[in-house]
Order: C-alpha cells, then structure tokens, then sequence
C-alpha cells in the first residue's frame, strides 16, 4: 500500500470557462498552499511578500479551487478540506511506514479521525497477523488463548473456516493485504 498523498488543485473558475488550470501537490506542503494558488491564479503575492487570496483579471475574480484528482491510499472528495488533507499527511509522516498502513485502515475502515487513529496507532491498539486466512489466525487465536490446541481432540471437529468468517465479520480484522491481517482492539 502507498502512503503517499497527492492530490490535483484546479482553478474553478478557469475550469468554468473551459481552461484546465491546476496544479499536483504531494502533501503535506508546508507554505500553506500560497505557492500554489499563485501558481494557478488564485492568488498574488505584494510588493512586501505578504499573500492576497483572489485574483481578479479583466474584471473576473478568480478564488474558488477543487481537487479533480488525486493519488492517495483513501478516498478524497472533489471539495475536500485540503488543509485537513494537509494535516492528516503531516501526521502520518510522523509515522514508521507499517504505522502509516495502520492508521489509513482505521481511519478508512473503522472511520476514526486522523487524530484517533495515530493515538490508536502509538497506544499499540492493534496487533498484525502473518497469517494466509482467517481459519488461520482463528485456529491461532484460539491456541493463544488457550481454549484449544491440537492435542485436545475436540479441536479437530471445529470449523475453523466459519470460525474465522465469524471473527473477520465481527470488524476486529481487516485484511492489509494478502496474508496480512489487522486485528483492531476498538
């Protein structure tokens, strides 16, 4: 899974009349998009370097952007915050890779807030598992906690398929990727 976030900044009111004028940005930037907005007409900088947001030319003033695309391992809306994107990238760079993998699944799978999920993420409320299926992780969860393990004779009659199916539908377990599986402690 990449963790990178870019996204595409567009010009709504060139795009109104018909020119594409945008910009790709990898977040997190850290100028507050001035760079940016003046690079697609949105914005100016003065004669003293201080930043003026709209852009007024031949009588039309241009200020209004949307994302019309983006490169992200979730899901962002055409007008979505792009300084709360901003901030979520600036959190998750504070992360170790796998960390950032965490976080992304919780806030995209469990629905919790970038804040939420980093405090998950650095509480250890989620454990990894390398394990090729659900049956699997169920068979060793089980061993684990010590309610089976297969000397006891009755562990060859569960169905550790329906066992497993069981466990991923409660949403405790979010499969990563092949053979990589979350278990969430929410």
């Amino acid at each position: 899974m990449d963790t990178d976030i870019n996204i595409y900044i567009a010009n709504l009111g060139k795009y109104s009349e018909g020119e594409l004028v945008g910009e790709w940005v990898e977040l997190p930037v850290d100028d507050n998009f001035q760079e940016v907005f003046c690079k697609i007409g949105l914005g100016y900088l003065d004669d003293s370097g201080d930043y003026h947001h709209g852009l007024e030319v031949n009588g039309v003033c241009y200020e209004e952007f949307a994302i019309h695309d983006y490169e992200a391992p979730f899901r962002i809306e055409e007008y979505e915050s792009i300084y709360k994107l901003n901030d979520i990238a600036e959190k998750l760079d504070e992360l170790e890779e796998e960390e950032k993998k965490v976080a992304i699944i919780l806030m995209d799978d469990i629905g919790l807030t970038i804040d939420q999920a980093v405090d998950d993420v650095k509480d250890y409320n989620y454990r990894l598992w390398n394990e090729d299926s659900m049956s699997d992780i169920a068979c060793a969860w089980h061993e684990e906690c010590g309610s089976f393990d297969d000397n006891n004779p009755l562990s060859w009659y569960i169905d550790w398929e329906r066992v497993g199916r069981d466990m991923e539908m409660d949403g405790t377990f979010i499969e990563i990727e092949s053979g990589l599986w979350l278990e969430y402690f929410n």
